[in-house]
Protein backbone atom coordinates (compact mmCIF):
# COMPACT_ATOMS: atom_id res chain seq x y z
CA UNK A 1 0.00 0.00 0.00
CA UNK A 2 1.14 3.81 -0.42
CA UNK A 3 1.27 6.53 1.76
CA UNK A 4 -2.03 7.94 0.40
CA UNK A 5 -4.04 4.56 0.84
CA UNK A 6 -2.43 4.09 4.11
CA UNK A 7 -3.84 7.45 5.20
CA UNK A 8 -7.52 6.11 5.39
CA UNK A 9 -6.29 3.95 8.46
CA UNK A 10 -5.05 6.57 10.39
CA UNK A 11 -7.09 8.31 13.33
CA UNK A 12 -4.87 11.59 14.06
CA UNK A 13 -6.98 13.82 16.35
CA UNK A 14 -8.20 17.43 15.82
CA UNK A 15 -5.76 20.41 15.84
CA UNK A 16 -1.97 20.53 16.61
CA UNK A 17 -0.15 17.43 16.97
CA UNK A 18 2.52 16.12 19.51
CA UNK A 19 4.19 12.93 17.80
CA UNK A 20 6.37 11.07 20.11
CA UNK A 21 9.30 9.80 17.98
CA UNK A 22 12.19 7.48 18.52
CA UNK A 23 13.34 7.05 15.75
CA UNK A 24 12.31 3.57 14.85
CA UNK A 25 10.26 2.51 11.99
CA UNK A 26 6.64 3.05 14.06
CA UNK A 27 7.29 6.49 15.01
CA UNK A 28 9.05 7.53 12.03
CA UNK A 29 6.42 6.11 9.65
CA UNK A 30 3.51 8.40 12.00
CA UNK A 31 5.47 11.71 11.45
CA UNK A 32 5.66 11.04 7.48
CA UNK A 33 2.21 10.21 7.50
CA UNK A 34 0.79 13.27 9.66
CA UNK A 35 3.11 15.56 7.11
CA UNK A 36 1.36 13.94 4.35
CA UNK A 37 -1.60 14.23 5.48
CA UNK A 38 -0.76 18.21 6.24
CA UNK A 39 -1.03 18.43 9.93
CA UNK A 40 0.84 20.72 12.26
CA UNK A 41 3.07 19.03 14.48
CA UNK A 42 5.71 19.14 17.49
CA UNK A 43 8.16 15.81 17.05
CA UNK A 44 8.78 15.06 20.97
CA UNK A 45 11.86 12.77 21.96
CA UNK A 46 12.66 10.68 24.88
CA UNK A 47 16.20 10.01 25.59
CA UNK A 48 16.04 7.05 28.59
CA UNK A 49 20.19 7.27 29.19
CA UNK A 50 20.06 3.29 29.54
CA UNK A 51 21.09 2.18 25.67
CA UNK A 52 24.19 2.24 24.09
CA UNK A 53 23.37 4.34 20.68
CA UNK A 54 20.58 6.56 22.22
CA UNK A 55 22.42 9.93 21.37
CA UNK A 56 22.40 8.67 17.61
CA UNK A 57 18.67 8.13 18.14
CA UNK A 58 18.56 11.66 19.07
CA UNK A 59 20.51 13.25 16.53
CA UNK A 60 18.61 11.18 14.16
CA UNK A 61 14.73 12.57 15.18
CA UNK A 62 16.20 16.26 15.91
CA UNK A 63 17.69 16.07 11.73
CA UNK A 64 14.66 14.80 10.45
CA UNK A 65 12.63 17.60 12.49
CA UNK A 66 14.71 19.73 11.43
CA UNK A 67 14.68 18.83 7.17
CA UNK A 68 11.40 19.71 8.04
CA UNK A 69 11.02 22.49 9.99
CA UNK A 70 9.29 21.29 12.41
CA UNK A 71 9.50 22.63 15.79
CA UNK A 72 11.32 19.70 17.86
CA UNK A 73 11.31 18.71 22.03
CA UNK A 74 13.58 16.45 23.33
CA UNK A 75 14.19 15.34 27.15
CA UNK A 76 16.29 13.33 28.78
CA UNK A 77 15.68 11.20 31.14
CA UNK A 78 18.56 9.26 33.64
CA UNK A 79 17.17 6.02 34.97
CA UNK A 80 19.14 3.61 36.51
CA UNK A 81 18.31 0.22 35.53
CA UNK A 82 15.93 -2.08 37.48
CA UNK A 83 14.02 -4.93 37.65
CA UNK A 84 10.77 -3.38 36.41
CA UNK A 85 12.70 -1.05 34.10
CA UNK A 86 10.16 -1.64 31.34
CA UNK A 87 6.96 -0.01 32.72
CA UNK A 88 9.29 2.91 35.35
CA UNK A 89 11.00 3.80 31.92
CA UNK A 90 7.14 3.91 30.68
CA UNK A 91 5.96 5.78 33.19
CA UNK A 92 8.40 8.50 33.36
CA UNK A 93 8.28 8.86 29.64
CA UNK A 94 4.50 9.70 29.94
CA UNK A 95 5.47 12.46 32.53
CA UNK A 96 7.59 14.17 30.50
CA UNK A 97 5.24 14.20 26.93
CA UNK A 98 2.10 16.18 26.44
CA UNK A 99 -1.08 14.53 27.45
CA UNK A 100 -2.04 14.46 24.03
CA UNK A 101 1.10 12.83 22.90
CA UNK A 102 0.67 10.74 19.59
CA UNK A 103 2.19 7.68 19.85
CA UNK A 104 3.15 4.98 17.25
CA UNK A 105 1.21 1.36 18.04
CA UNK A 106 0.70 -0.16 15.89
CA UNK A 107 -1.50 -3.57 15.29
CA UNK A 108 1.29 -5.50 16.13
CA UNK A 109 1.51 -4.13 19.60
CA UNK A 110 -1.97 -4.62 20.54
CA UNK A 111 -1.58 -8.01 20.04
CA UNK A 112 1.64 -8.26 21.80
CA UNK A 113 -0.30 -6.75 24.79
CA UNK A 114 -2.72 -8.92 24.93
CA UNK A 115 0.26 -11.74 24.74
CA UNK A 116 1.99 -10.60 27.20
CA UNK A 117 -0.93 -9.73 29.69
CA UNK A 118 -2.56 -13.21 29.21
CA UNK A 119 1.32 -14.93 30.03
CA UNK A 120 1.18 -12.54 33.12
CA UNK A 121 -2.26 -14.36 34.28
CA UNK A 122 -4.88 -12.04 33.57
CA UNK A 123 -8.29 -12.63 32.71
CA UNK A 124 -9.72 -11.72 29.21
CA UNK A 125 -10.70 -8.31 30.94
CA UNK A 126 -7.31 -7.40 31.76
CA UNK A 127 -5.09 -8.37 28.24
CA UNK A 128 -5.83 -5.19 26.68
CA UNK A 129 -3.66 -2.01 26.81
CA UNK A 130 -4.82 1.00 28.67
CA UNK A 131 -5.59 3.65 26.17
CA UNK A 132 -6.45 6.51 28.48
CA UNK A 133 -3.56 8.96 27.98
CA UNK A 134 -1.78 9.04 24.52
CA UNK A 135 -3.32 9.17 20.95
CA UNK A 136 -2.56 6.26 19.26
CA UNK A 137 -3.67 7.31 14.96
CA UNK A 138 -1.62 4.76 13.44
CA UNK A 139 -3.05 1.24 15.59
CA UNK A 140 -5.06 0.52 12.29
CA UNK A 141 -1.47 -0.26 10.41
CA UNK A 142 1.30 -2.86 10.45
CA UNK A 143 4.81 -2.72 11.76
CA UNK A 144 4.90 -4.16 7.60
CA UNK A 145 3.10 -1.13 7.19
CA UNK A 146 5.37 1.05 8.89
CA UNK A 147 8.38 -0.24 7.38
CA UNK A 148 6.85 0.65 4.12
CA UNK A 149 6.29 3.67 4.70
CA UNK A 150 9.61 4.64 5.55
CA UNK A 151 11.02 3.08 2.44
CA UNK A 152 8.17 4.98 0.21
CA UNK A 153 9.50 8.18 1.68
CA UNK A 154 13.23 7.32 1.65
CA UNK A 155 14.07 7.11 5.23
CA UNK A 156 15.94 4.16 7.06
CA UNK A 157 14.62 4.11 10.45
CA UNK A 158 16.93 4.01 13.99
CA UNK A 159 16.92 0.07 15.28
CA UNK A 160 16.28 -0.59 18.70
CA UNK A 161 17.24 -3.79 19.60
CA UNK A 162 15.28 -4.05 22.69
CA UNK A 163 12.40 -3.88 20.71
CA UNK A 164 13.14 -7.21 19.27
CA UNK A 165 12.68 -9.23 22.71
CA UNK A 166 8.96 -8.45 24.16
CA UNK A 167 8.59 -11.81 26.37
Amino acid sequence: MTIAELLDRCSFPDGPLHLGVSGGADSVAMAVLARSAGRSFTIWHVDHGVRPGSADDAAFVRDLATEWGVPFEYRRLDLDPSPNFEAMARRHRYDVLPVDVCVAHTANDRAETVLLNLFRGAGLTGTAARMDRANRPILHLTRADTVAVCAEAGFVPRDDPTNNSWC
